[in-house]
């Protein structure tokens, strides 16, 4: 996933932490998308949201990416489909609409993603490590 999806993510859950808010994912892709890229996915903020201090450029990253290892049987699909899906048409529950607008204006002043550093990143174990340091990352088996 890209390093802005994991910003993304970081800090819409500590943000809801923040509130009081109930993370839901319908609440999640009310304020976020999927989208296709060359090859790979990622986040991006819906219309009607703002968030600001994301880097616009993490370049180099797609050279050192991860694998996810599962067995089978693990209950999610491991190939993925065209089939469109309108997530924008989501219901969510009353408490839920209520949460979308107040987390649109604390996401649009969150200072968060700002101080959130390519090194936080990899602390965190979101980000790849550092050039010239050995990592052992897992590997998907089929």
């Amino acid at each position: 996933m890209a390093p802005n999806s994991w910003r993304y993510l970081v800090v819409f859950l500590g943000e809801c932490r923040a509130a009081g808010i109930e993370p839901s994912r319908a609440l999640f892709l009310a304020c976020f998308r999927l989208c296709r890229g060359r090859g790979d996915y990622y986040l991006a903020v819906r219309s009607g949201f703002k968030i600001s201090g994301a880097p616009s450029n993490n370049k180099g990253w797609k050279s050192r990416f991860f694998f996810v290892s599962c067995s089978r049987g693990w209950g999610f699909s491991t190939g993925w489909t065209s089939r469109a899906v309108d997530i924008v048409l989501l219901l969510l529950s009353g408490r839920e609409s209520v949460d979308v607008n107040r987390l649109r204006s604390i996401l649009s002043s969150s200072r968060a993603i700002k101080e959130m550093t390519k090194e936080w990143l990899v602390d965190a174990g979101l980000s790849p490590v550092a050039r010239g340091t050995v990592a052992f990352l897992p590997h998907v088996v089929y």
